[in-house]
């Protein structure tokens, strides 16, 4: 453990109960969960103990990678995945348990999609209602009972709310609020019709893989008895759990398991799916415990770990505050300019530019970063126009080359040849499509618009 700063040797070498481990940018929290790891390997424990989980493929990824450059057999063994990964087990394991059998599908948007268009004629179609693309608003009232079911939210709940929502609204005459509360009851509806679907069907969706594994580990005494062989529960990203995930941990851990979280709330990404930085406040409520914070950061500079803690100090009326050492003490310096309008902005950039050329910085070794591409297009027209030589390749998707290439792919990887059009118009094509042209067989008519979507 020589290699730990003192903060990351206390939370590898925890033995006080569940812990929370508060873990900044560029602390180490990757490192300092492997040495947990291996810390209770050496203690005693078996590779078979463990349960990892996260809420991204590429944490996960992360994990048993780490593990494996100091104990491959263990990270062999080590259970590490996702939250939906291993929902997903449980449910494959025991489909009886959720309505399903041993054949049991997950169903992406797409498919998700396909099957609400198969049951359209039960719709109570109004306010999502398109007879064109019928596709079209239901892919938003997919991704309503998605958040529906990460919110832990039932149709029967949802028709409640809606209920109560129309019946406030009209009581008062409020004519915008009943119309919100009628889409509300008609996406209830459509709601209630589509989980019908999805059982008929034997299938799950994304967000079935966290709410019913939650329902297995709280109801199923198999899957209890399977859980009980997990003794250390890990878990990283925790800030971005939602309701459905935190539900399913507590189950898993009501056996009695070490449980053992990293988080970061400020850094919590995945709103859209219901995850808030408040999920780490409940930690003491919810788990019981201690917290901990790593206190050094090796990723950044001294100035820049500097300003990132008087910005994260007025997050929240201060609640996300840290103080880290840092650990690379040279670098430069971070400003901050305001500019009244775009093009002062842009003269502001450019001046800075020509400033670092000015100590020995060529404009290769500079980069400018904005929060989108529309930002960065209408700043570096402007800088152009200064002056400034700039490679500024725009939003990557929106290149000639790249759709040329992305609807080649897609003829041999996408159903409904989507792309057919786009090829058909290359100048590689331009022979095949002249000649099927004048048989009116064409690919242009292949791939005309269906108004049902399919």
């Amino acid at each position: 453990m020589h290699d730990l700063d003192p903060s990351q040797k206390l939370a590898a070498t925890w033995s006080g109960g569940p812990l929370l481990v508060d873990a900044g940018p560029g602390t180490g929290k990757t490192r300092t969960l492997v040495y947990r790891i291996e810390h209770l390997l050496g203690s005693g424990s078996t590779p078979g103990m463990f349960l990892a989980l996260t809420f991204s493929n590429k944490a996960a990824e992360e994990m048993p990678e780490r593990l494996s450059g100091a104990n491959p057999d263990a990270a062999i063994e080590i259970w590490a995945g996702t939250f939906h990964a291993f929902g997903y087990e449980l449910i494959t394991k025991w489909p009886s348990g959720v309505g399903r059998t041993v054949a049991v599908r997950i169903l992406d948007e797409a498919g998700s999609l396909t099957l609400l268009e198969n049951n359209l004629a039960k719709l109570p179609l109004h306010y999502y209602q398109n007879l064109y693309e019928p596709a079209y608003e239901l892919v938003h009232v997919l991704r309503a009972i998605s958040r529906c079911k990460d919110e832990l939210i039932s149709p029967a709940a949802y028709r409640a709310e809606a209920e109560a929502a129309l019946s406030a609204a009209q009581a008062i005459n409020d004519v915008d609020a009943e119309e919100v509360a009628e889409k509300g009851l008609e996406l209830a509806e459509i709601y209630r019709i589509y989980e019908e679907a999805l059982a008929a069907a034997d299938a799950v969706d994304f967000g079935d893989l966290v709410r019913l594994a939650g329902d297995l580990v709280e109801q199923n005494a198999h899957v209890k008895a399977f859980l009980a062989k997990f003794r250390h529960i890990l878990v990283d990203e925790y800030q971005d759990v939602n309701l459905a995930s935190a539900r399913l941990l507590r189950g898993i851990s009501q056996s009695g398991a070490d449980v053992w979280f990293v988080a970061d709330q400020r850094q919590s990404i995945y709103r859209f799916r219901g995850a808030a930085p408040t999920n780490v406040s409940r930690f003491a409520a919810e788990f019981g415990g201690s917290r901990h914070s790593l206190g050094h950061n090796y990723r950044s500079f001294a100035p820049v770990v500097r300003t990132f803690e008087r910005f994260s100090a007025a997050m929240r009326g201060g609640a996300m505050r840290g103080a880290w050492t840092a650990n690379r003490a040279d670098g430069g310096e971070v400003t901050l300019t305001v500019a009244p309008t775009l093009a002062a902005e842009a003269e502001a950039i450019r001046d800075k530019i020509e400033q670092f050329r000015a100590k020995g910085v060529p404009y290769a070794d500079q980069a400018i970063l904005a929060r989108s591409h529309l930002t960065l297009a209408r700043v570096t027209g402007i800088l152009e126009q200064l002056g400034v030589p700039l490679l500024y390749l725009g939003d990557l998707f929106e290149r000639q080359d790249v759709r040329d290439l992305l609807s080649l792919v897609g003829l041999d990887a996408e159903t409904g040849n989507v792309g057919l059009v786009r090829v058909a118009a290359l100048p590689e094509y331009q022979a095949t499509r002249l000649c099927h042209s004048k048989g009116r067989s064409s690919a242009y008519g292949a791939a005309r618009p269906n108004p049902s979507g399919r």
